[in-house]
């Protein structure tokens, strides 16, 4: 299973999704296209681990699981 991290600038966050998640989209995101304003995706990891430390790696106020795939 692969998994992605949404490093988000305005809100201070990074988010580790399933690969599948429809916020995810593997790394594409819902978005048509991205004006790479507000965050860009960090990945594939090969792991959940992987991604959580990459998350964290952000130095992002909050740091957590989709709520909609929760890895």
């Amino acid at each position: 299973m692969e998994f992605w991290v949404y490093e988000n600038w305005t809100h201070k966050k990074a988010i580790v999704h399933n690969a599948a998640c429809s916020h995810c989209n593997h790394g594409e995101g819902k978005q048509a296209s991205d004006s790479g304003e507000n965050g860009r995706w960090l990945g594939p990891f090969e792991n959940s681990e992987d991604a959580y430390a990459r998350a964290e790696a952000t130095r992002r106020t909050e740091i957590r699981g989709c709520k909609i795939c929760s890895p």
